[in-house]
């Protein structure tokens, strides 16, 4: 890839679409950081602790019946899975 580059010439489109890119990545993952940093400004504003947002968190989770449904039905599957045999599968360990 840096051979084309070498010849001069040859490959400047592909340049410019290499650097688009990489602008593109850059303003992206700049973009992010200040997003962060604007988010942890907030919470730590709000008096929030991390104890607090794992209650909300598991709270919400708790009362939300698609996922309460979403659980039960993994649950029952490894139970049969492991009922039928299914839990002689090796390890990927």
């Amino acid at each position: 890839m840096l051979s084309l580059f070498a010849k001069g010439g040859h490959a400047i489109g592909a340049g410019i679409v290499v650097m688009i890119v990489t602008l593109c990545f850059a303003f992206i993952a700049i973009a992010e950081f200040l997003l962060l940093i604007k988010v942890h400004r907030l919470y730590r504003q709000t008096g929030a602790s991390l104890e607090q947002a794992q209650k909300e968190f598991q709270r919400a989770f708790v009362n939300n019946p698609t996922v309460r449904g979403a659980a039960a039905e993994v649950a029952r599957q490894g139970v049969n899975s492991a009922v039928s045999g299914g839990g002689n599968q090796r390890s990927g360990y």
